[in-house]
């Protein structure tokens, strides 16, 4: 949404207030558009008018977990935390299947893997008891991810199994489908990608963009773990111009740094970057990114770069648990060695 049609719809949804002040909604819907483009102070005020005004919106649906993340985003992960936890505390079972599910990625975002498998497991086996399979597949893909995280290959391709059971029992979209294609690649497994590939042709819409990204988007992946990074790029690209999100920004720039071309690899990665898809499936790319492009700065002589990114990567994950944080004390040293080198105090 651009920010001139935030505007005007801000501004419609000020007159609804006019003619009735106790519209919580209106101020909600003001602050979805406001999240939606990055004017977070704003965001959060109209969230929290709205919530003033009906305070049983807090647990209503994915409002939860949005106004967490909007909270996230500004920095505030305490907050995040305990609007997450209010939906956990709620006494239905999708609400709470919601709000672990948002814990558990909150969790994952500051590096605790171990405790988002636990909030994601939970989550996912309330939503297979409740009979949602595709918010189940959903969690299985990002337990996967914190398996992976966790060095626990087993456990992620265990996840990816079932995930996959449940895929072959419902009708799934493309862009799902290619959700668990790219796990499938990422690990080294383009053979079983292809599985998921061939499934997306006979639901695939010529004329729905998002269609035509997820595919593209999954053959990019399926070249790149093949080795083929010249033919993955314009996939990529072809699968970005159809598709703007952080999920094509990190697979164009992991295309490109395989390619060797660093410049448009962190021109990919700073696009990932601000996304700030938090919350989403996208959200590890989105901090993974911030050590890449310190790699990509430091490979380029970029000290000042280098470091910050650095810097900000062991921000995010400085609670991150044992099994993360030699990820992140190599990163430190890193960080102190060239400080060292280039005198920088």
């Amino acid at each position: 949404m651009s920010l001139r049609a935030c505007d005007r719809a801000e501004a419609a949804l000020d007159e609804v207030l006019r003619l009735d002040p106790t519209m919580a909604w209106a101020h909600i819907q003001a602050a979805t558009c406001l999240s939606a483009i990055g004017e977070l102070d704003a965001a959060i005020d109209r969230y929290e008018r709205g919530l003033a005004l009906d305070s049983a919106l807090l647990t209503w649906a994915n409002l939860n977990h949005e106004y967490g993340n909007t909270l996230l985003r500004r920095g505030d992960v305490e907050g995040a935390e305990l609007t997450f936890r209010r939906m956990i505390d709620s006494n239905t079972p999708s609400n709470r299947a919601i709000g672990l599910r948002s814990l558990g990625l909150l969790e994952m975002y500051r590096g605790r893997f171990g405790e988002a498998v636990s909030a994601l497991e939970t989550s996912a086996t309330v939503y297979g008891a409740t009979g949602v399979p595709l918010s189940e597949l959903r969690n299985r893909i990002f337990l996967a991810l914190a398996m992976a995280s966790l060095g626990r290959s087993d456990a992620y391709f265990a996840q990816l199994e079932i995930a996959s059971a449940i895929a072959d029992s419902i009708n799934m979209e493309p862009y799902w489908l290619g959700l668990l294609g790219t796990r499938y690649a990422r690990a080294g497994r383009p053979d079983v990608a292809r599985r998921f590939l061939d499934a997306m042709e006979p639901v695939l819409s010529e004329q729905d963009l998002s269609d035509l990204a997820a595919r593209d988007l999954l053959r990019g992946e399926i070249a790149l773990a093949e080795g083929d990074a010249d033919s993955a790029v314009p996939l990529f690209e072809r699968a970005r111009a159809n598709r703007v999100d952080g999920l094509t920004a990190a697979g164009l720039a992991r295309a490109l740094v395989a390619a060797g071309r660093v410049d448009r690899a962190i021109e990919a990665y700073e696009a990932v970057l601000g996304h700030m898809e938090l919350g989403w499936e996208a959200q590890q790319d989105w901090v993974l990114a911030h050590y890449e492009l310190g790699r990509l700065h430091e490979a380029r002589g970029q000290v000042p770069e280098a470091i910050a990114f650095y810097s900000q990567f062991v921000t995010i994950w400085q609670e991150a648990d044992a099994d993360a944080q030699p990820s992140v004390q190599a990163v430190r040293r890193r960080i102190e060695s060239l400080r060292l080198e280039r005198g920088i105090g």
